[in-house]
Order: C-alpha cells, then structure tokens, then sequence
C-alpha cells in the first residue's frame, strides 16, 4: 500500500511538472542570443552590425533572404512590396508601406520626427546607464509607439519604434539577422532568414528550421493565431502564445521571428 502511495505522488508530481512546462514552453531565444538580453552581448557574439535601421515592434522583415530566387522580374514587385520581391537590397529596405519593412521617409505622418525621438532615446538610456541618471538628455518622452491594428482578441494595439541591428555573419552563410532593440538596449525581437537548414538556428520546440514544411510547424505549435498571405508569401503567428512568428515562401519556413511578447 505504501509503495502504491509514493508512487501515486511521484506520478502526481510529475504530471504537475510537465503541465507547468507546458504552459511555459514558449520560444526565449534564437541563434545563441536569448530575448531580453543586453545589446552588448549581441555586439560580443557577432561584433558591429552591417547595418542599423528601425522597424517597428511585431512585423516579420522586408529585407531579402539569402539564397532565395524570387520567380520575377526585378522590377517587378507583389502585393505592395511583398518580402523579397525586390532583388535590391536598398529598395526593398525603405519601400514605403512594404509589409515589416523599414518606413520610407514620409511614409507616415510624423516619420523624420519619429525616428529622431527613438535614436535619442537609445542614446539617452546608454548615457543613463553610464552617468547614473535617469534622463541625462533631459527629454519628454523617450518612448515612441505608433497605432497599430486591432490584434487577435479584438483589442486595439500599438506598435513600438525599435532599433534593427542586421548582420550576415560569416560563420553563418546565407543567413540573415537582425537584433531589435527597445529604448533600454535591451533585445525584444530576433528575427533570422534563410532558406538552407540550420543545426544552430532552430526553435526549442520541435526544432524548427528553415525549409520545413508548413505542416510541421503547426503540428508542433498549433494551429497559428492570425494567418497574412500575399501570393507566395504566408506569415503566420504564435506571438500570444509562443512568442514566436514564422514566415514561409512556398509554403517552406524562410524567417523565423522569437519576441518577447505582448
């Protein structure tokens, strides 16, 4: 009788264990770097950025992805900028109104102002953390959000103007980063593009990779919480639940998108 006892409590206790990971099994990091983690230690693991820009909080990317070959002209794009459409990297940066891209100047109301108030922010917290103050530049408001839209659950949301630091690391070829960092310097978004399978970037759970199937990727997490399709391009999103996005193009995982959630 005792033993059956003990048993029924090791079996109790482990069955509560496995439901607390699971409600906490969402993604944390992506590509050595965890969310929440300093910019410096971005800056120690791939050393300065290839290029800085600002992309607002909870879009996927419009930068090309390494290795793709988008089946149309150059000049040619889809949807209004559909990721990748643009085989020059410049253009496809700043296409106004591009889906995750980088504003173009006058893409929004507000757009030079915007961008200037979130570059002094940063600058204002670095100095903040050095001289001790909590607002060494004296400013109003350091944090710059614009509406979004209406999120899953009906609830209006907001997006926040963050700082993209991009890399293509040598040691990773034909893959694409980018480190968004809030007003503290602090990592709230990672975003890694690819169409060749990596053993270093994957996901925790299931290890999702590029090239896996759409298939895969929702027998392992679900069915998604919101689907955005643009001809060859499907995003889909998890960032509730997970805290993770994926895009696919034809129907293949390309970007993989870790957050630190709502």
């Amino acid at each position: 009788m005792r033993s059956l006892t003990v048993k029924g409590l090791v079996t109790v206790a482990a069955l509560a264990l496995a439901s607390g990971a699971y409600a906490q099994s969402f993604e944390k990091g992506l590509a050595g770097i965890r969310v929440g983690a300093k910019g410096l230690e971005v800056l120690r693991a791939y050393g300065s950025p290839a290029q800085v820009g600002f992309i607002m909080s909870g879009v996927d990317s419009n930068l090309p992805v390494p290795g793709l070959k988008i089946s149309r002209p150059a000049t040619q794009t889809a949807a209004a900028g559909a990721p990748g459409a643009a085989t020059n990297p410049a253009m496809s940066q700043y296409m106004a109104g591009a889906p995750g891209g980088y504003p173009a100047p006058g893409g929004y109301p507000g757009a030079a102002s915007a961008v200037a108030g979130a570059a002094a922010g940063v600058i204002n917290s670095y100095l903040g953390a050095v001289t001790g103050e909590d607002n060494p530049l004296g400013l109003t408001d350091t944090t710059q959000q614009m509406p979004g839209g209406v999120g899953p659950t009906g609830q209006q949301t907001y997006q926040e103007r963050l700082v993209n630091w991009v890399y293509r690391p040598a040691k990773l070829k034909n893959t694409l980063l980018e480190f968004r960092l809030d007003e503290d310097g602090l990592v709230t978004e990672i975003c890694a593009s690819s169409t060749k399978p990596s053993s270093y970037i994957r996901t925790a759970r299931g290890g999702i990779t590029f090239g896996d199937p759409y298939s895969k990727v929702v027998r392992i997490y679900g069915f998604p919480e919101s689907h955005i399709t643009r001809g060859d391009w499907v995003s889909i999103s998890y960032r509730e639940s997970k805290r993770v996005a994926f895009q696919f193009y034809k129907m293949r995982v390309v970007r993989i998108i870790v957050t630190a959630g709502d």
